[in-house]
Order: structure tokens, then C-alpha cells, then sequence
């Protein structure tokens, strides 16, 4: 995992790439799909939410593959 902690601000770049690598324990990126330089065909969007406990676990995937 990286150790860099990620600062506030846009996630990609003008040029599509990622601005920042690392993590965060907050949402601290601004998504702005609109610098994604791929067709619109090649974009997958997904949230993911996990709930899980020592006996249990519960993904559930929202995509949008279109």
C-alpha cells in the first residue's frame, strides 16, 4: 500500500492521468470525469459498499457499464 496521504483538490489532470496516488480515510478528491480521455463506451463507473463483521460479509457493486 502506498504511504502517501492524499490532499485535497481534482483527481485527474487535464490529460486524463491521476493528479495524486495514496490514500485517504476521507473523500478528499474532486471526480472530474470530463479530463477522462477514452471514448465514453470505454468508461465503467462503479460504487462499492462493503458490511461485513467476523462471521458475515455484504458487497454490493452499483455499475454502470454502458
Amino acid at each position: 500500500m502506498s504511504e502517501t496521504l492524499l490532499t485535497p483538490g481534482k483527481l485527474l489532470g487535464s490529460d486524463g492521468n491521476l493528479l495524486q496516488a495514496g490514500y485517504s480515510t476521507a473523500l478528499v478528491k474532486e471526480y472530474n470525469p470530463e479530463n477522462i480521455r477514452a471514448k465514453k463506451i470505454r468508461i465503467k463507473e462503479w460504487d462499492y459498499y462493503y458490511i461485513g463483521n467476523q462471521n458475515y460479509g455484504l458487497a454490493l457493486t452499483i455499475a454502470d457499464n454502458s
